[in-house]
C-alpha cells in the first residue's frame, strides 16, 4: 500500500511539473510569436528590396500551394502603382540540405534580382552560390539557364561554383522555378 501511495504522489508530482512548464512555454510563445513574425516580415522585405531595389510597395500574391510545391510564397513588385514584377519566395534541394532563394522577375521574364535566405552547403565551396556576384549572372536574363564549368559562351550559360555543381544546379532550378511561376501569373 505504502509502494503503491508513494508512486501516485511522484506520478501527481511529475504531471504538475510538466503541467507548469508546458503552461510557462506557452506563455513564452505567446509573448515571442508577435516578435518572431514582425522580424520574418521585416527579413522578407529585405528580401524582395534586395531583388527589386525600385519597387515601392509589395502585395501578397495567392497561388495554389499544392500545384507550385517549390514555392512558398510570392509577391507582386509595384512601382508607382504599376505592376513591375514578382517576388517568389523559392525553395529547391541542394548537397547539403534546402536552399531558400527570393527571385525578383520582372514582367518580361527576366529575372531582377536573387537573394539566397538559407543556404545549408559546404562551407567555402557550396556557399559561395550566396555570394551576390555569382548570384549576378541571372539578372537581366531569360530561361532556360545552361550550368557551365569553366566559362559561359552563351547568354543562358551559368558558371557553376567549383566544386559545387549540384548547387549550382538546384540555385538554378529554383530560378528557373521561379521565372515559370512569375510567367503564369500574367
Amino acid at each position: 500500500m505504502k509502494i503503491k501511495n508513494e508512486t501516485v504522489r511522484l506520478v501527481a508530482l511529475l504531471f504538475t511539473f510538466c503541467a507548469v512548464v508546458a503552461l510557462v512555454l506557452a506563455g513564452i510563445n505567446m509573448i515571442t510569436k508577435p516578435v518572431i513574425a514582425e522580424v520574418e516580415a521585416e527579413k522578407t522585405r529585405e528580401s524582395l528590396l534586395k531583388v527589386c531595389p525600385s519597387a515601392t510597395d509589395f502585395a501578397v500574391v495567392e497561388y495554389d500551394k499544392v500545384a507550385n510545391p517549390n514555392i512558398l510564397e510570392a509577391y507582386e513588385l509595384t512601382k508607382l502603382g504599376q505592376t513591375a514584377g514578382y517576388g517568389v519566395l523559392v525553395s529547391t534541394q541542394g548537397f547539403g540540405g534546402e536552399i531558400k532563394m527570393m527571385v525578383g522577375v520582372a514582367n518580361n521574364g527576366r529575372v531582377l534580382g536573387v537573394s539566397i535566405i538559407n543556404l545549408s552547403e559546404t562551407p567555402g565551396l557550396g556557399t559561395k552560390a550566396a555570394d551576390s556576384e555569382w548570384l549576378n549572372q541571372f539578372v537581366l536574363k531569360t530561361s532556360p539557364y545552361k550550368v557551365v564549368k569553366g566559362k559561359a559562351e552563351a547568354a543562358n550559360e551559368v558558371v557553376a561554383v567549383t566544386s559545387a555543381t549540384v548547387t549550382s544546379k538546384a540555385v538554378t532550378a529554383g530560378v528557373e522555378a521561379a521565372i515559370a511561376f512569375a510567367g503564369g501569373l500574367q
